[in-house]
């Protein structure tokens, strides 16, 4: 028996103070926002989309106390940028980043469709693309996506002007900067 909405529901909170508060119901778990009940949708592997506009950039990515374990309990949530814990969280609270990894953190457009947008985030120390997929650093500005073991995508960094990347390559191809998240 896969996951229930019961081991993902409870408040977690941000180091800012904000917190998400999300609840069981008979088949969904909800979030409750701006006075709203928000039934989430489940992508699988504890990512949920959240079909409102404040929460329309990225999944929310729930993770476990041990990764590798589907039975260990439910303890922090990440949205983008923003990370989340429950009190029951036990691992590191602050994270080792090198600096210029900061000037990544953007959105970055191709108007070719096959290619169109992604969106960087840093959050836990990591890079990931759409706050979802871990970009693993290779060598320089250079990161491999891993979605999974056999992803050879791949991110390159370059033109940084102004402490901000202006462009990235996505597996050959040009992408350019065009909002801060």
């Amino acid at each position: 028996m896969g996951p229930t909405p019961a081991d993902f529901a409870d408040t977690y909170h941000s180091a800012d103070g904000r917190s998400l508060e999300f609840v069981a119901e008979t088949n969904r778990l909800s979030l409750k926002h701006k006075g709203q009940s928000i039934a989430l949708e489940s992508q699988g592997d504890g990512a949920f989309v959240v079909p409102h506009p404040d929460f329309s950039r990225f999944v929310l990515m729930f993770g476990r106390a041990d990764a590798k374990d589907p039975k260990s309990p439910v303890v922090e949530l990440g949205w983008g940028n923003d990370w989340f814990t429950k009190p029951e969280y036990r691992g590191p609270k602050t994270f080792d980043t090198p600096k210029e990894w900061a000037s990544y953190v953007g959105h970055y457009r191709n108007e070719n469709n096959w290619i169109g947008s992604i969106r960087v985030t840093l959050r836990k120390g990591q890079l990931l693309a759409d706050g979802a997929t871990l970009l693993e650093h290779d060598s320089g500005a250079r990161f491999r996506m891993k979605s999974d073991e056999a992803d050879t995508e791949w991110i390159e960094f370059h033109d940084v002007v102004g402490g901000l990347a202006q462009r990235i390559k996505l597996s050959g191809e040009d992408l350019w900067r065009v909002l801060a998240l």
